[in-house]
């Protein structure tokens, strides 16, 4: 009866320990499906790492676009100049020169660049595709828990209705016991035949308290994913009736827009080729527009030193090249050129997988209904052969093993028929997984 095919971060949150002690007895919480999808979107520790993931990466692509403005500095200060030395080369006929002791200087400058051989234009490409990214990154999670969520409230659904159908059975099993023991009474039956019954009826007990254990432990599962505070059994009595999928190519045009793996993919395609751009940017040369402005006093390069201010002002274009570029990056190019190679491949592939996905699941899907029937044919076909076995024993024409070969298909196909109902569900559900619109 187990879903639980996903391995997310989520599950490293939960703790399955075994229930040592049983659990507060509380009111049980009667939550649908829908109800869960939104606690876990909200409460899950999962999303929320993933939503302060996206918050930062969409900060991230805002401060990269100020790139494009200009470069501005500015220095001021003010210092104490001391009196300057003079020698001769050979350091003799040394004298001191008085010197202005007070000096400022003050300085501004603004560069702008206006060629930058791609490096501007990809770097905030990169920033950008890596916000769409950590979107796609928190889609594909919530997809994902939301699935999990699925599998842990289909397991409780069928368990629900194992719960229901062992009842039932231990209620028939009890009754048939005190019919077969009023037989005893008259001699009509043997006491193996009670002893038989007895045994079987310990059996059905013990696999009723191992359904139990297992939605309790479910539902203490669930409690946590969910964000619950507190452990509180969860009651699924019914699963909501799926809608018909439409067509295989439906459900393909949906994923194509909507499957988070595919555009995880596609998006590391792009930042791959904007890491390429900006690699190539290395050998292009830099070309800016330039402006400073400096004021200084005194004026201490002259002897003696010169006690004035002195403004100087300059605008220009500046060209700057790495010639080592020439032989250091081309190692790094192919690399690069290798690995967007690599990441066009690797849609290829996501959308192969994709397909196949889809097909299987759609199939699944539509091969779930046909088990449902078979099932509900079965225990229809057991329901009869009970019936008969049953008068057949009364009339003393069955024996007892024939009772209880009849009572274990009885019981089989009952509880198949609640399986195969929550499979459809499953099924559904896995389709919407698969194709990222869950």
């Amino acid at each position: 009866m187990c879903y639980r095919k996903l391995l997310v971060p989520a599950l490293c949150l939960i703790c399955s320990a075994a229930f040592a002690q049983n659990p507060t007895q509380v009111d049980s919480l009667h939550l649908s499906l829908q109800e869960m999808f939104a606690m876990v979107d909200t409460s899950s520790s999962t999303m929320k790492m993933f939503s302060s993931a996206e918050e930062a990466a969409a900060e991230g692509a805002v401060s990269s676009k100020r790139s494009r403005l200009p470069e501005i500095s500015a220095s001021l200060s003010a210092s104490y100049i001391g009196d300057a030395f003079l020698t001769d080369r050979d350091f003799s006929n040394f004298t001191l020169t008085d010197s202005p002791h007070f000096g400022n200087s003050f300085s501004l400058k603004v560069e702008q660049l206006i060629y930058g051989g791609g490096a501007v234009e990809a770097s905030i490409g990169i920033s950008q595709i890596q916000a769409q990214l950590a979107g796609a990154d928190k889609d594909k999670a919530r997809n994902e828990l939301r699935f999990l969520v699925t599998g842990f409230y289909l397991d409780l659904y069928k368990i629900s209705n194992g719960i229901k159908v062992y009842e039932n059975n231990i209620a028939l099993t009890e009754q048939l016991i005190a019919d077969i023991k009023a037989k005893e009474e008259q001699g009509m039956v043997l006491m193996n035949d009670v002893t038989r019954y007895e045994l079987r009826l310990e059996t059905l007990k013990l696999e009723l308290l191992k359904l139990r254990n297992s939605a309790a432990i479910l539902s203490y599962n669930l409690c946590t994913l969910l964000g619950l505070p507190e452990y509180a059994p969860i009651a699924v009595n019914s699963i909501e009736e799926v809608e018909q999928m439409a067509s295989l190519t439906d459900l393909q045009e949906q994923a194509a827009i909507n499957s988070p793996g595919l555009r995880i993919a596609d998006l590391n395609s792009q930042l791959a080729q904007q890491q390429l751009n900006m690699t190539k940017s290395d050998i292009l040369p830099k070309i800016a527009l330039v402006a400073s402005e400096s004021f200084n006093g005194p004026i201490t390069y002259e002897v003696p030193p010169i006690n004035k201010n002195i403004n100087v002002w300059y605008v220009g274009v500046g060209i700057s090249y790495n010639f080592s570029a020439l032989y250091k990056s081309k190692k790094n190019i192919s690399q690069s050129t290798k690995a967007a190679q690599s990441a066009a491949y690797a849609v290829d592939m996501a959308e192969e997988s994709l397909k196949n996905n889809l097909f299987k699941a759609y199939t699944e899907y539509l091969q779930s209904f046909a088990e449902l029937q078979t099932q509900q044919k079965n225990v229809e076909l057991a329901g009869q052969n009970y019936d008969i076995i049953s008068k057949r024993y009364e009339e003393q024409l069955a024996l007892v093993t024939d009772m209880i070969d009849a009572f274990n298909i009885k019981l089989e196909a009952e509880l198949g028929e609640a399986d195969a109902k929550a499979n459809i569900a499953y099924a559904y559900y896995k389709m919407k997984y698969e194709a990222g619109i869950l």
